[in-house]
């Protein structure tokens, strides 16, 4: 199951980069969110291997959408000359979670229903998806999180990121 989720990485990565650099980053958050939730959720009622695959392959597909666009918001939060320090604020933002995570889930495992964890899993997501759609109504309308054409990014060669 890993290798075919980084088979659907290598094959498809650069052109969903590509589409979702289209559309406004916090909506892509959006739709990234929900693929996770689906993909988690899913693991918590599924039986057989080929639902487990599917749950997998939705999973990735979150990732592929996710992962670059929450690079990107992180560093048009940031001003040009703090961009090295606002990314690492985010990257340790990730190993509190990568910490903590495990042991909740054991926790979780040793105590309640094993399905469980993957319920919670899709409702923390449903809640992440909320949070993000707010701050698209919030704050999407501002310049820095406007998607750049691919002709406009051709023509000045900013990358889709504020100098």
């Amino acid at each position: 199951m890993l290798s075919v989720a980084g088979l659907e990485v290598v094959i498809f990565q650069l052109w969903i980069s590509r589409q979702t650099r289209k559309y406004p980053p916090f909506l892509m958050m959006v739709l990234g969110t929900l693929f996770f939730m689906a993909g988690f959720a899913m693991i918590g009622f599924v039986q057989r291997a080929e639902f487990f695959l599917l749950s997998v392959i939705t999973i990735t597909l979150g990732e592929m959408i996710m992962f670059p666009t929450n690079k990107a918001l992180a560093i048009n939060f940031s001003p040009a000359d703090m961009r090295g320090r606002y990314m690492a604020v985010y990257d340790l933002g990730w190993t509190i979670p990568a910490m903590l995570g495990p042991a909740a889930a054991g926790l979780i495992l040793d105590n309640f229903n094993p399905n469980l964890l993957w319920v919670i899993g899709g409702i923390l997501c449903a809640l992440a998806a909320a949070g993000f759609y707010a701050m698209h109504l919030w704050l999407g309308g501002q310049a820095r999180f406007i998607p750049v054409s691919v002709e406009q990014e051709a023509y000045d060669g900013s990358g889709g990121a504020e100098a």
